[in-house]
C-alpha cells in the first residue's frame, strides 16, 4: 500500500500494524461470523461481547509469543484500566443518528481537505 507524496513530505506506506489489524479481521471472520448465528441485534451484541472478551483476554496468539492482546497491551502500558477488555460493542450507526438528532452535539468529524496544500494530482 502506497500513497502519493507531496513535495517535502514523507510517503506513507503499510506498516506491520496494518498487518495485525488484517489478521485480526480474518480471525474474527473465521471464528465468529462464520460460526455464530444471530437472532437479532441484541443477540448479536451479547455474542460479540463474549467473543471480544475471549479474544482479548483468553485467546493466546502463537504469532505474538503465545500472548493475548490484553497481555501485549499491558506490557506496553501497565497503567491501562483493567476494565478495558470488557468494553461492550456498540452500533456506531445508531450513535451517529442519535448525535445527528441532537443539534447541540453536531460536529464535523471528518478532517477537511487541508487548505495549505495544493490540490491532489489529477489521475487521468
Amino acid at each position: 500500500m502506497q500513497f502519493i507524496a507531496y513535495a517535502n513530505e514523507r510517503a506513507l506506506c503499510a506498516t506491520p500494524r496494518f498487518a495485525d489489524v488484517e489478521t485480526a479481521h480474518g480471525l474474527i471472520e473465521d471464528e465468529f461470523y462464520e460460526v455464530e448465528r444471530f437472532s437479532g441485534r441484541q443477540n448479536f451484541l451479547q455474542k460479540a461481547a463474549s467473543y471480544n472478551l475471549w479474544f482479548n483476554v483468553a485467546r493466546k496468539n502463537s504469532y505474538k509469543g503465545h500472548r493475548t492482546p490484553r497481555e501485549i497491551a499491558y506490557e506496553r502500558n501497565p497503567n491501562l484500566n483493567p476494565k478495558l477488555p470488557t468494553l461492550p460493542p456498540v452500533y456506531l450507526d445508531k450513535m451517529f443518528h442519535q448525535n445527528m438528532r441532537n443539534p447541540s452535539t453536531r460536529e464535523y468529524h471528518v478532517i477537511p481537505y487541508p487548505y495549505f496544500r495544493s490540490p491532489p494530482p489529477r489521475i487521468l
